[in-house]
């Protein structure tokens, strides 16, 4: 079980002003609460880091170890991260043991994996009194291994529509984490740094919390209820009302999408004052915009869901499956059906 590394650099916390001692845990036994972290292959290294490197800021500045962590994958081979770093881990899920948290972490390629190891170790270390939990898109995981039924989750954000249209009946949010008794699901990325911060300071109080946020010098901690996306506006770099709510329009109706003449009715502009906005804004014409966001989304169910080529048309607005293929064939240079088969891994990378 890795609590490395323990720094003894000064006896002092950030800045230099508070002794550690000020930092002592509130915890009458101070037990060492043990982490093990499921690593699936395309997993961001962001996440990975901003998950484990509060634990590790912790051990560091009370000169102790409340943290231990183990990193496991399915056989306990290395795990390849969504860069192509390989991750040497520390035991296979057949050696794992037990701990107070079990998480799983996954990244673009998860609609790739689909093994029942990890979903019976998952399952086990529910019934033995872990929390469990997801970060990043693994929250297709948990759902997958049946853990989330009656739980509240969330899901980075760009995973949320399909996982919403693969798991319908779950409760999901666009929250920056979610703790609903034993389950925890996180966005992923520096949403992470958040989660754990807030775990810290719920067991051993926020000055401490504080401090670890310190040390990678965050000015905040977001709470769980934050938004995981800046604002459009900010995106765009716009402020034009009509534009953030045509987009926004768009946004939210892509299986039955607007023509552009309800959608310019609906802003309130006639079609040539909405194409103009548009071509001064973003550059593109309106309907070429609103094409891009539902082939977007097409791409994402085709690599993160198992749902058929035929119902992923209809989710993303198309009637016609031959339509469908013509204009995903044209956006990203492959068919759907070699999306479908992983001949193009890339497709989940571009972001408008």
């Amino acid at each position: 079980m890795r609590t490395k590394p323990l720094e003894n650099d000064s006896a002092t916390c950030p800045g230099g002003s508070m002794p550690t001692a000020a930092y002592r845990p509130p915890s009458p036994d101070g037990r060492t609460e043990k982490f093990s972290l499921l690593l699936i292959p395309g997993f961001s290294l962001m996440t990975f880091a901003s998950f484990l490197e509060p634990l590790r800021q912790v051990n560091r500045l009370l000169g102790r170890s409340l943290y231990e962590w183990r990193l496991l994958s399915v056989d306990g081979a290395p795990v390849a991260a969504s860069s192509g770093s390989q991750i040497v881990v520390d035991a296979a899920l057949s050696a794992a043991g037990s701990s107070d948290y079990a998480y799983v972490c996954a990244g673009i390629q998860v609609g790739k994996f689909d093994d029942e190891r990890a979903y019976a170790w998952l399952r086990k270390q529910a019934r033995h009194g872990a929390k469990v939990g997801a970060i990043s898109t693994a929250t297709f995981i948990l759902a997958r291994a049946g853990l989330l039924d009656g739980y509240r989750s969330t899901i980075h954000w760009e995973s949320l529509a399909s996982f919403r249209e693969q798991y319908p009946a779950l409760e999901t949010s666009t929250n920056l984490f979610e703790i609903d008794r034993n389950r925890i699901t996180c966005a992923g990325a520096t949403a992470c740094i958040d989660l754990m911060l807030h775990l810290i300071g719920t067991r051993l109080g926020h000055a401490l919390a504080g401090a670890v946020s310190q040390q990678f010098n965050l000015s905040q901690i977001r709470r769980a209820i934050d938004d995981q996306r800046m604002p459009t506006s900010v995106r765009l770099r716009s402020s034009h009302p009509k534009l953030l709510a045509a987009i926004g329009l768009m946004e939210a109706n892509i299986e039955t999408p607007f023509d552009l003449a309800a959608l310019a009715m609906e802003v309130g502009l006639s079609k040539r004052q909405l194409e103009r906005l548009f071509n001064g804004h973003i550059g593109t014409s309106v309907m070429r915009h609103y094409r891009f966001l539902r082939l977007r989304r097409a791409n994402l169910l085709l690599t993160q869901t198992d749902l058929p080529i035929s119902e992923i048309a209809v989710a993303c607005g198309y009637q016609s499956p031959s339509h469908f293929g013509k204009d995903y064939r044209r956006q990203f240079g492959y068919t759907p059906v070699k999306e479908r088969s992983g001949s193009r891994d890339l497709g989940a990378d571009v972001v408008l």
